[in-house]
């Protein structure tokens, strides 16, 4: 019955651990491409050519989801309608909040590029709290670690003394 539950629950903690790994290199990777978004929105490009020199230009997986969302506008697909599959395939809340402003956007006729660069600030922001956030939990660990094999190193060195006090 272990085994059995093991196999049925290990593809997906496989999946969800590759899942958490994109989200995780997708949100590293979404401030360089909102500001180049923005370098290319404010110069007076069209949304679907700036996904499109964006996803040219940026790390992965960010690259593959602006092209897709460019490639799918270029096929005649409604750009709402490609919109909704980025923020579907995405959950994470940096790209419901461009996929959000791009709508706003859209609906108010409003510029684009400074909510963009906010957005980039924010995600920036937000990344280099992960990090830090990170960065304190591995504290304890490294603490524990260092506990576990210099104790019993300096325990041991200590016998060795005592030991060879007494066979004198």
């Amino acid at each position: 019955p272990a085994l059995r539950w093991a196999a049925s629950e290990l593809p997906h903690y496989l999946l969800a651990r590759r899942a958490s790994r994109r989200a995780a290199a997708l949100r590293e990777a979404l401030p360089d491409a909102l500001d180049l978004m923005r370098a290319c929105l404010a110069a007076g490009l069209p949304l679907r050519r700036s996904l499109s020199l964006v996803a040219d230009h940026c790390a992965e997986p960010v690259a593959a989801e602006f092209a897709c969302v460019a490639a799918e506008t270029a096929f005649g697909i409604p750009q709402s309608t490609a919109l909704d599959g980025l923020a579907a395939r995405n959950p994470e809340p940096e790209v419901r909040a461009l996929v959000s402003a791009i709508r706003q956007a859209e609906r108010n006729g409003s510029p684009l590029a400074p909510v963009i660069a906010a957005q980039a600030n924010d995600a920036r922001l937000a990344h280099n709290r992960a990090i830090i956030e990170r960065g304190a939990r591995a504290g304890p660990k490294i603490q524990l670690v260092v506990s576990a094999t210099l104790g019993p190193g300096a325990l041991l060195g200590l016998g060795a003394i005592v030991v060879a006090a007494i066979a004198r």
